[in-house]
């Protein structure tokens, strides 16, 4: 009876931890059934490709004495993938081993750390220079405005161009100033009459597609420089 009892418990505490770590591996966008991570060794194989480890970690929590320093190893890079602490859930998994491994029943259960992630994605933010495209010549001189990340085009109408130049010579769309990569592009949307980069001592050259302007020190004129010129400025 007392045989039935402990094999009973055994098996239900097994499926119970199968599940944990099939809870933990869809959390770490591993698309195995449930029925993978019924087998030993297997399983574990199974988070270390979700926690983009190494599996053959899984060889080192075999070994006598130091086991334990792999299996903490393991479950912290699995916590890390959480954006949650590596040190604190690795040494709690390791200490709960002896308590029914409750602590990995707990990271199955509160998973990714989406407030974690927010504060980097603002910190990466705010690490972003911000620029400005600042008009020299034409109906906007004197006037700058800030340029947004999917950009600003400059044209002749007013439903594909947010920034409206009233002339014959300028194209529907006819230039886009955009950011990539924390730099500012000037591109020539295929103009009748050209998007030019340069300055008064060195002439001016037809852009052939983009300027990296933040690379340069150059102006940029549409058509003709008397028509509309900008220079971009770092705010």
């Amino acid at each position: 009876m007392n045989d039935l009892i402990f094999i009973s418990f055994y098996v239900i505490f097994y499926l119970m931890i199968s599940y944990a770590f099939f809870v933990i591996g869809e959390k770490l966008n591993n698309k195995d059934s449930f029925w993978y991570y019924l087998i030993p060794f297997y399983n574990m194989h199974l988070l270390c490709k979700g926690a983009k480890i190494s599996s053959w970690l899984i060889v080192g929590t075999l070994l006598p004495f130091i086991g334990f320093l792999f299996t903490g190893y393991i479950f912290g890079m699995i916590a890390k993938r959480f954006n949650r602490n590596y040190w604190f859930w690795g040494v709690f998994v390791v200490l709960g081993l002896s308590f029914l491994a409750l602590p990995i029943f707990i990271l199955a259960s509160v998973g990714y750390n989406k407030n974690s992630d927010d504060e980097v994605e603002k910190f990466e933010e705010l690490k972003k220079d911000k620029f400005q495209i600042e008009f020299l010549t034409g109906e906007f001189t004197g006037n700058s405005m800030d340029i947004p990340t999917d950009g600003i085009i400059i044209g002749r109408e007013s439903n594909v161009s947010n920034l409206v130049v009233n002339s014959e010579k300028v194209s529907a769309k006819h230039t886009r100033v955009y950011l990539e990569d924390n730099q500012v592009i000037v591109e020539d949307l295929n103009s009748l009459n050209g998007t030019f980069i340069g300055d008064i001592d060195n002439g001016y050259k037809k852009v052939d597609k983009k300027e990296y302007a933040t690379s340069i020190n150059s102006d940029f004129f549409i058509v003709e420089p008397e028509l509309i010129s900008f220079k971009i400025t770092k705010v």
